[in-house]
């Protein structure tokens, strides 16, 4: 037994050294193409496959992948920004410098004629309780990782005024989150309907995070909205961030994927307490 034993974790130690002699890491910066400045935050992956990560603050990446993947191409998008595809067989060469154009937005003109409403509405899990969802450790928060909830239209037309997620427990020194909101195709979350990024800073022992919208975001019909964490400081010991379950009105599936441009997972065990505040045109 003591033989067998041995032999089975030899051929899991040399399966485990060989993936590691396979892969490869890949990375570079993210730049503007016109001003040279670097872009921070920017998605990276390889589509569908659940590889992925952001750019840091400076606009730097670094990729970690198996030999199984060098053939495949790595897209970079942001909001803003034209989508930038390479080879990753180019990354491998060491051409890491990857330089994104600014996309030309036809701005629509939005023309209000109704008359806002004088309270404001919640739509979404708006009642934490005390089931939570998260993580203990340094390592576990899950950068680039997106959590949301579908918002539920009732048919009317609103503006959104804020949005609002609860901590259960946050240790955390800062944090910095990017909301990110979502048309819906087939029960999914399809495309982003932003023209700008939207981040919120949360500190240590916030309950309510809440991100003011200024700009005018209106909807009339089913929604998507997700916090993606982008960035911690200061992280010392066993920190420990968790987030609500809820309950509320007008709500709907909760999704998650790991990374960025990673699959969507419908998730009905996450009923992420998040709602929107709105305001109804009438």
């Amino acid at each position: 037994m003591i033989n067998l034993t041995k032999f089975i974790f030899s051929i899991f130690a040399s399966t485990f050294i060989c993936s590691l002699l396979h892969a490869q890491s890949i990375g570079g910066t993210i730049t503007d193409e016109k001003t040279r400045e670097p872009l921070s935050y920017v998605h990276i992956g390889i589509s569908g496959k659940g590889i992925g990560t952001i750019s840091d603050e400076k606009g730097r990446f670094n990729l970690q992948l198996q030999e199984s993947f060098f053939s495949d191409t790595l897209t970079f998008s942001i909001i803003g920004y034209n989508i930038f595809f390479t080879p990753i067989s180019d990354l491998l060469v060491g051409n890491g410098n990857i330089k994104m154009t600014q996309s030309v937005i036809q701005l629509k003109e939005v023309i209000v004629e109704g008359q806002k409403s004088k309270e404001l509405l919640r739509f979404g899990r708006t009642k934490p309780t005390k089931v939570t969802t998260g993580a203990s450790g340094i390592e576990s928060y899950g950068i680039g990782q997106e959590i949301g909830t579908t918002i539920k239209s009732d048919g009317g037309v609103y503006l959104i005024d804020a949005i609002n997620f609860h901590h259960r427990w946050n240790t955390v020194d800062s944090i910095l989150y990017r909301i990110n909101i979502y048309s819906i195709k087939d029960q999914m979350p399809h495309n982003s309907i932003l023209e700008k990024e939207l981040f919120v800073m949360a500190y240590k022992r916030d309950k309510w995070v809440t991100k003011k919208i200024d700009d005018l975001i209106l909807f009339d019909q089913d929604l998507f909205v997700s916090i993606e964490l982008v960035r911690r400081w200061n992280n010392k010991g066993d920190n420990q961030l968790f987030y609500s379950h809820g309950d509320g009105l007008r709500e709907w599936q909760s999704y998650i994927r790991p990374t960025s441009l990673a699959p969507w997972t419908s998730e009905f065990s996450i009923p992420l307490t998040l709602y929107l505040s709105v305001e109804k045109i009438e």
